[in-house]
């Protein structure tokens, strides 16, 4: 398990060490198996890691930090429905709350990697 709102997914990607690096790809698997631990105890790198943040964002961090994939899952859909009544209040209540929700994840993200840079 990953810190606080956040849960590990099912997509990584490790990479190794040397003039031809080796990459494994994990795509739609737990990423605590015997396996996928296995790279890692072997000196692979993680260099994306996919990420759910409190059942509403899914994406992939990379290694630079760069945030790819993002998709907003149904829990944040299914609350926006209650905040809209026609389909023009529906897509500004969905906006709202994913620009609420994507900010809140950024910055608890940011916390667990060590904060804001200046």
């Amino acid at each position: 398990a990953a810190e606080g709102g956040f849960e590990l997914d099912s997509d990584c990607e490790l990479k190794g060490t040397g003039d031809v690096a080796p990459v494994v790809k994990v795509s739609k698997q737990d990423l605590t198996a015997d396996e996928v631990v296995q790279h890692v105890k072997n000196g692979k790198t993680v260099t994306q890691l996919g990420l759910v943040w409190r059942e509403q964002i899914a994406f992939v961090l990379t290694q630079d930090f760069t945030l790819k994939r993002i998709q907003y899952l149904d829990v944040l859909q299914e609350e926006a429905e209650g905040h809209g009544d026609d389909a023009a209040s529906l897509a500004f209540a969905s906006q709202i709350l994913m620009t609420e929700s994507l900010s809140t994840m950024l910055e608890e993200l940011a916390g667990y990697l060590g904060g804001w840079q200046e």
